[in-house]
């Protein structure tokens, strides 16, 4: 602070209230599992985001498919009689099975959606997901100055192991099923994936 040409300063020293009873490892404890939620959380907002961009492509993919003929149909009609009469000839079914397979995809990521987030709007209504689970507790941990409880601990372990399998499950999603489409598709308009989720 500065007053009548001096500078003043005094240093503070802030601590815990004197009559709360907690240890510096108690405190670094509830740290520790603060931090270790709110990186789990943001690895959930990662896989959600990842799932709903998934969607999002395929979903367009699907409908671009069943607005374009067949390249392999449209192929065939030019090499055969010239006229086109009738049906088109599919002569590898291979956009009928990449449209099975992009179904199947999204089918994947909806169930994958909906273990990590609730969907109703009257959350009341409904049993909160993973992702709230996470929150809930990362709240629950910090609101008090205290250590995490065993049942705290207990539950982080539990939703970190929920939080690694939701990531592997999307990564097996987007390294079986969509590279499969985008194999199907070569050439053709395809799903655009980045690195895997961690």
């Amino acid at each position: 602070m500065r007053a009548a040409g001096k500078q003043l300063s005094k240093t503070v020293h802030v601590g815990l209230d004197p009559r709360v009873k907690v240890s510096d490892a108690d405190l670094s404890a509830q740290l520790d599992a603060a931090l270790k939620l709110r990186d789990l959380s943001s690895t959930l907002n990662s896989v959600v985001a990842r799932v709903d961009d998934l969607t999002r492509q395929l979903t367009t993919l699907s409908e671009t498919m069943r607005r374009v003929p067949d390249p392999a149909a449209t192929a065939a009609v030019r090499a055969g009689d010239g006229e086109g009469s009738g049906p088109p000839a599919r002569t590898s079914g291979q956009s009928d099975n990449a449209t099975a397979d992009i179904n199947a995809a999204i089918d994947e990521l909806k169930k994958l959606r909906a273990t990590l987030v609730r969907e109703a709007p009257f959350g009341y209504r409904y049993p909160p997901k993973l992702r709230e689970e996470v929150q809930s507790l990362g709240g629950s941990i910090s609101a008090a100055i205290a250590p995490p409880t065993e049942a705290q601990m207990l539950r982080l372990r539990e939703v970190t192991e929920e939080t690694q399998k939701a990531a592997a499950d999307l990564n097996g999603i987007i390294s079986a099923s969509i590279r499969r489409i985008n194999d199907k598709l070569s050439g053709q308009p395809h799903v655009v994936t980045s690195s895997a989720v961690r």
